[in-house]
């Protein structure tokens, strides 16, 4: 039996050319790599996860524990339509962070979502603020990327 040597710099390019990652295709219209997460997808990831029993998937107030709430549960998707066809971030984050209290989220100290969007109290960190920003301004992203503008 013959063993055939190859020299390594005779397979350095082809290690290179297979270990190397393929060029990410860009989004047309965002920008952004194509399947990259967005604020507005980790918005929806959020929405899905935290809202949507009240709210809907599709944020229209069609969830499933909906029907238990005392009031009826708002169509998120007309919040622009309602504000003159401008979307108020300000005032959507207010509600989402418990700035502005909304009595179906519950109080400022224990909102529905429980701490999924709150820094760790007992912590001084500012990632665990940053986190929380993030995950809020994605939900605020998510929501105005959502918005009916025909009128009411």
């Amino acid at each position: 039996m013959t063993k055939t040597w190859i020299p390594l710099t005779a397979l350095t390019p082809a290690l290179i050319s297979a270990c190397s990652p393929s060029p990410v295709p860009i989004d047309p219209v965002g920008g952004a790599p194509a399947g990259a997460i967005t604020p507005q997808i980790m918005g929806q990831r959020l929405f899905e996860d935290l809202c949507a029993s009240c709210h809907g998937v599709d944020a229209r107030g069609g969830g499933s524990l909906s029907h238990l709430l005392r009031i009826e549960t708002p169509d998120l998707t007309r919040i622009s339509a309602g504000n003159g066809g401008t979307f108020p971030r300000a005032v959507v984050r207010a509600k989402i962070d418990g700035t502005d209290d909304v009595e179906a989220h519950g109080t400022r100290v224990m909102p529905v979502w429980g701490r999924s969007l709150r820094p760790n109290p007992e912590s001084d960190s500012e990632a665990d603020r940053t986190v929380a920003e993030r995950q809020i301004n994605d939900l605020v992203e998510h929501l105005s990327s959502i918005q009916d503008h025909s009128p009411l």
